[in-house]
């Protein structure tokens, strides 16, 4: 800038004052200029690194995903297909507890039936040897049951 003032007077002079304040504003700019092209440099690198780094991250995402399909192909469909075999076991266990309930409900419906006969040809029994006591051995075959029948063959034993 002490170039232009040394000796010089007059509107030449003011001009090139002037013009130098300007080439160094102007020099100032490219310095300004020239750093934030090195700090976009610098961020479009950090940037592509990012960009980079993210491309491997869906890369990787997106081969974990096929091998979750494929697990899900493979064992998740064996794990339905066991289910569905369990269920099925089970409902078929189901109906067999059913039926099997329903023949012991008919078993014990038969028995008390029979107990109630029994009871009935018992007090028969009870009710004929009253009337006849001399003749307790002979029980009419009406009356007969195997029950009965047993009965008095024990007692003909003792």
């Amino acid at each position: 800038m002490g170039y232009v003032s040394a000796g010089l007077d007059g509107p030449i002079s003011s001009q090139l004052v002037e013009l130098q304040n300007a080439i160094q504003q102007l020099m100032n700019d490219c310095g300004r200029i020239s750093n934030n092209v090195a700090s976009a440099r610098d961020t479009s690198y950090e940037s592509q690194q990012d960009i980079t780094s993210a491309e491997r991250s869906i890369d990787e995402a997106e081969r974990l995903l096929r091998e979750a399909e494929s697990l899900l192909e493979t064992e998740g469909a064996e794990a339905l297909r066991k289910a569905r075999e369990a269920q099925d076991r089970a409902g078929q266990q189901s109906e067999r507890m059913t039926e099997i309930a329903k023949e012991a409900r008919e078993l014990a419906e038969r028995y008390v039936h029979h107990c109630i006969r029994t009871k009935q040809t018992n007090k028969k029994e009870t009710d004929f040897r009253r009337r006849n006591k001399s003749n307790q051995r002979q029980v009419p075959a009406v009356l007969a049951t195997p029950i009965s029948l047993f009965v008095l063959k024990i007692q003909n034993h003792r």
